[in-house]
């Protein structure tokens, strides 16, 4: 039930003004890693949580970017993806890390949150790049989902990149941080990490990047979840807000309608030239 009024799949940041007071529902998606072989960067996260809002309000949405590859230093994806590094030829492993996607009141990256978390509603956190090289690529962790999953071991690679946490970044050549993953910076094939609550790590000695973690603190208690893993590969992150109940006639500046069916009286209102019921969408 209930009626999407905001979609997007596009990298970046936009803001919304909220129609009416009432439930909203929130779905957040990381975006992946990049890699070589794009199927190597690891998917971004999914979170879900219920908020409620008032009309007038203002929140403002930042898309993950999607890690990217190519020979030398890679930029990580667009909100903390962590940049990845291929030392070797084209085709060895070094993508970047995804970026993360989140809801909350302050515009900006994720980091502008640091010392603001009770304005940060939701967050999925982003996959890390891959690492290694032809026939021994090491996938990108996942991005979380309350965890962002290690980098895959391969036979070629060695040490530990873990992804992020509810309380500090993923570690690796690079260390994950609040809102930010790890970044490569030797001359070897490694992942960057995966943007997000805390970041992934970075790769360690040809690992790709570990995947960040994700965030729904800013939601009403008893309507959240988090899976780790749940994006698309190859993707920018997404995020979906759906109106789940208005739970008052103050519909922002649109015009209310009143209605009778029979003698019962029923109260309408219109958002972007849309009837809604008062109390159930």
């Amino acid at each position: 039930m209930g009626k999407t009024i905001y979609t997007r799949t596009s990298a970046g940041e936009s803001s919304l003004r909220i129609p009416c007071n009432g439930i909203y529902q929130l779905q957040v998606y990381g975006a992946s890693g990049g890699g070589y072989k794009t199927s190597n960067g690891g998917r971004g996260g999914y979170a879900k949580g219920n908020i409620s809002l008032n009309a007038e309000d203002i929140i403002y949405i930042y898309c993950g970017g999607r890690g990217s590859y190519n020979q030398g230093r890679v930029s990580g994806g667009a909100n903390g993806g962590g940049r990845g590094y291929c030392y070797g030829d084209s085709g060895d492993g070094g993508g970047s890390g995804g970026g993360a996607t989140h809801i909350g009141r302050k515009s900006g990256t994720l980091t502008n949150y640091k010392n603001y978390q009770s304005d940060l509603f939701i967050v999925a956190g982003g996959g890390g790049g891959e690492g290694g090289f032809a026939n021994y690529y090491s996938k990108g962790g996942d991005g979380g989902g309350s965890t962002g999953s290690n980098s895959q071991t391969t036979s070629y690679t060695s040490g530990t990149t873990t992804g992020g946490t509810q309380t500090q970044g993923g570690q690796g050549e690079g260390e994950g941080s609040f809102g930010q993953g790890g970044n490569a910076s030797s001359n070897i094939n490694n992942g960057g990490g995966g943007g997000g609550f805390y970041g992934g790590g970075a790769g360690v000695e040809q690992r790709g990047g570990g995947g960040g973690s994700g965030y729904v603190g800013g939601c009403i208690s008893g309507t959240t979840s988090m899976t780790t893993g749940a994006g698309s590969s190859n993707a920018n992150g997404r995020c979906i807000i759906t109106l789940l109940e208005a739970d008052t006639m103050t519909l922002g500046t649109q015009p209310i309608l009143k209605m009778y069916l029979g003698e019962e009286e029923i109260f309408m209102g219109y958002i972007n030239n849309v009837a809604f019921p008062r109390m159930e969408v």
